[in-house]
């Protein structure tokens, strides 16, 4: 990735996750219209997609601020698919008694994997310059 200020870097966040948000109202409602295995596979290739493509910036020198934007926001649009249906699934396997708490744990862990995820790449890039 090219260097850009933190301030660049803050706006490539502030777009995905405002895509994400966005996206989210829709994501919903295709969960539960069309077929969950399908809206899952779809969305887990198209995340793949433009993951891929963001990492292609340091193999072909792309610095294009506008580039960093599409690719943003799309990872934000189809990230909004997941969390509707991960939930409505979760809800399925789980008995009513045992839901909340499942869910709970389930969401906990995201962040707390978050937290461990960042502190971890701030070690290896002190480590390995």
């Amino acid at each position: 990735m090219p260097s850009f200020s933190r301030e660049i870097l803050s706006r490539f966040d502030t777009a995905q996750l405002l895509s994400y948000s966005i996206f989210m109202f829709a994501g919903g409602v295709v969960g539960d219209t069309f077929d969950q295995r399908k809206i899952l596979t779809v969305t887990y290739l198209g995340m793949a997609l433009w993951y891929l493509l963001q990492g292609f910036t340091g193999i072909f020198g792309i610095e294009s601020q506008a580039y960093f934007y599409i690719v943003f926001i799309l990872i934000g649009g189809f990230n909004s698919l997941l969390l509707p249906i991960y939930v409505s699934i979760m809800g399925n396997w789980f008995s009513k008694k045992n839901r909340g708490f499942i869910i709970s744990l389930w969401a906990t862990t995201n962040n707390l994997g978050n937290i461990i995820g960042i502190q971890l790449g701030s070690a290896l890039l002190k480590l390995f310059n």
